[in-house]
């Protein structure tokens, strides 16, 4: 049995003080959101891959006495192979309609064995994804959970057809605005791979939901359909031709809703085709979809029907171009356009969308052996059919390089100029910066720094303006090796400032002390 640990140690103070031009203000300490923090990580793997990994954060704020440690963000994680206990934040173990990507906290446990590769989890988690202040394992409101069970099988690994099935439930509560909210839902997904070029993926899912005694109990389904198939093709002369083609179709009744996946949109039916081809150096992307709205066909509501695509190529150099250096350029285009498709009643045009957006995109860079640069073009127009004071046309234009000036120093400036003009009002965009890295002693010490300066130029006379600096400096005092730790020892610190026209002025400052310890 081999036993390893690694050990890390961080600590964050930030300061925010307040002002005016004056220089007479009333300070406070506190973090952008309120508060100061001190935040200690752990990170502590021990024997068969048991670990530990934690922040404690030490809240400060003006109250007259000082608030406890806080476990806000840790994770604990033990696996022996077959078994594995995950407690703090958590990954997700459903992964589809009824649950989304987005880390909770909670704890789960999932046991894999078997010939057919079996898995099953079960987890209990934190309905709302944002952190509570005091909360550990994010379970002590017992009106703020959610629980489950998943599982999937391979009944099929060997041989043409390859088969994944998965399954999934979970119920749950949610504090709402005005009362408890309640939920429950299913979900059913197969996946087939059938010998090298064609994959099949279908999901069911249902739900049940009841947002209190005001509304009444909502009952949906959902699924999601797609093919996707692919091939090379091998020519007599120059590079194959790699390329797959798909579709997708999915569809989310009014009335499905679950508490694991509270952004996905409901009441809506999407149709996309999509697709990618290479050949050497060349490169391209696309997709086009289709989207409708109020499946019931509500007399009250409108229909709403969209379209949307995007294309996009890339395209890299074999040889340098005189001193300029390899060109790599990057073409891409992207748009919708949402419109109103039920008639013209007085209901309807209340609640009717009719826009349209376009997006051009276009980057040229070079590359040498000791320096890269490249410029960029940006162009957005939308356009608002109902309400054409809305509309705007977006430009802006970047400029960035990275060269090394010396056999220990890199620098990376850059620039970007930014114009929107909504109606007959314009606002111009300046942002100026400069990244560095300096190498004191090879694989010992090294530095980094990042400043950038930005202007805004708005209607009426107005401005804002804001500047930042931070850097860091990181020392090996002991580079890991097989089977022996190393320990690394990093300072950083930041420094902001915003000011607006009417004279006044934020100032922020931060500072972070990290100890890390990893095994070669």
């Amino acid at each position: 049995m081999l036993l390893h640990r690694t050990f890390s140690f961080v600590l964050l103070f930030s300061l925010v003080f307040p002002g005016s031009a004056s220089g007479n203000p009333t300070w406070f300490v506190s973090t952008p959101t309120g508060r100061i923090v001190s935040e200690k990580e752990l990170e502590l793997p021990v024997g068969d891959g048991t670990g530990l990994v934690s922040e404690l954060d030490r809240l400060a704020r003006r109250d007259p006495e000082p608030n406890p440690v806080d476990l806000s963000r840790y994770q604990l994680v033990g696996d022996s192979g077959a078994l594995r206990l995950q407690v703090g934040r958590q990954s997700m173990p459903i992964e589809g309609l009824i649950l989304e990507e987005t880390p909770r906290q909670g704890f789960s446990l999932h046991i894999e064995g078997g010939p057919r590769k079996a898995i099953i989890s079960g987890f209990v988690l934190q309905t709302e994804a944002e952190l509570i202040e005091g909360d550990a394992l994010g379970l002590s409101n017992g009106d703020n959970r959610l629980g489950g069970v998943a599982g999937e099988i391979s009944p099929l690994t060997q041989g043409a057809v390859q088969l994944r099935l998965k399954a999934g439930y979970l119920e749950g509560t949610r504090e709402g605005p005005h009362s408890l909210q309640q939920g429950e839902a299913w979900s059913m997904a197969a996946e087939a791979e059938i010998g090298t070029k064609l994959v099949l993926r279908g999901e069911f899912a249902g739900s049940r939901y009841d947002s209190g005694p005001f509304w009444a109990e909502q009952q949906g389904r959902a699924s999601v359909l797609s093919a996707r198939y692919g091939s090379v093709l091998h020519r007599r002369s120059g590079a194959p031709v790699q390329w797959h083609i798909g579709v997708e179709n999915s569809t989310v009744e009014p009335g499905f809703r679950s508490l694991g996946n509270p952004h996905l949109l409901s009441d809506r039916e999407r149709v996309r085709v999509f697709g990618a081809g290479r050949r050497d150096n060349v490169r391209l992307v696309w997709h086009v979809g289709k989207e409708r709205n109020n499946l019931d066909e509500l007399s009250h509501r409108p229909i709403t029907e969209s379209t949307d695509h995007s294309v996009a190529l890339y395209y890299n150099h074999r040889a340098p171009l005189w001193w300029l250096g390899t060109p790599r350029h990057s073409l891409i285009y992207d748009g919708y356009h949402r419109r109103p498709i039920d008639g013209d009643t007085e209901e309807v045009r209340y609640g009717a969308i009719d826009d349209t957006r376009n997006r051009f995109q276009y980057r040229l860079d070079f590359s040498r052996r000791n320096w890269e640069w490249g410029a960029g073009y940006r162009f957005i127009a939308y356009e608002d059919n109902l309400a054409p004071w809305r509309d705007s046309d977006e430009q802006s234009i970047d400029v960035r390089a990275e060269a090394r000036i010396a056999e220990r120093i890199f620098l990376s400036p850059f620039a970007e100029f930014g114009l929107v003009q909504i109606g007959e009002e314009e606002c111009q965009t300046r942002r100026y910066g400069l990244k560095g890295r300096v190498i004191l002693i090879p694989e010992r010490l090294q530095g980094v720094w990042n400043a950038q300066l930005s202007y805004r130029e708005l209607p009426a006379h107005r401005w804002e303006a804001s500047s930042s600096l931070s850097g860091e400096v990181v020392a090996t005092l002991m580079p890991p090796r097989t089977g022996r730790q190393g320990l690394s020892l990093s300072l950083s610190g930041h420094r902001r400032n915003w000011e607006r026209e009417n004279s006044q002025q934020v100032k922020e400052y931060g500072f972070f002390l990290n100890l890390r310890s990893t095994l070669g």
